[in-house]
């Protein structure tokens, strides 16, 4: 219930920030709404969808473990003086946004992550 009443308040939101509203074209979001909950319950509820969760949760997870590991021989104790949480995050994104721009970098690859 809870998520209908999120779709009904965001897509009026952006109905009423719309400056030419009689170019929105309802089949189209309708059609992004059928393939989102056909993907959400495939991830959460076929065995297939779970098994490929847990394989990119683990790529994410070792992707923090580096950044971990290199935020640490960056900076040294100073992620173990009383700053752990905040610092190792805020270290952790700064290694992975490097990480991805050094990626996108090449030029065509990047174009397949934000087309």
């Amino acid at each position: 219930m809870h998520f209908l009443l999120a779709l009904v308040v965001i897509l009026a939101l952006a109905w009423l920030a719309s400056f030419d509203r009689r170019k929105i074209r309802y089949r189209f979001i309708l059609q992004l709404i059928v393939i989102e909950a056909a993907l959400a319950w495939f991830f959460l509820h076929a065995e297939s969808g779970l098994s490929i969760i847990k394989t990119v949760s683990g790529l994410f997870e070792s992707l923090l473990k580096f950044a971990a590991e290199g935020s640490g021989f960056v900076f040294g104790a100073m992620s173990e003086k009383g700053w752990r949480l905040s610092f190792s995050a805020s270290c952790a994104r700064l290694f992975l946004s490097l990480r991805l721009s050094v990626f996108c970098s090449t030029g065509r690859s990047c174009r397949y992550l934000f087309a």
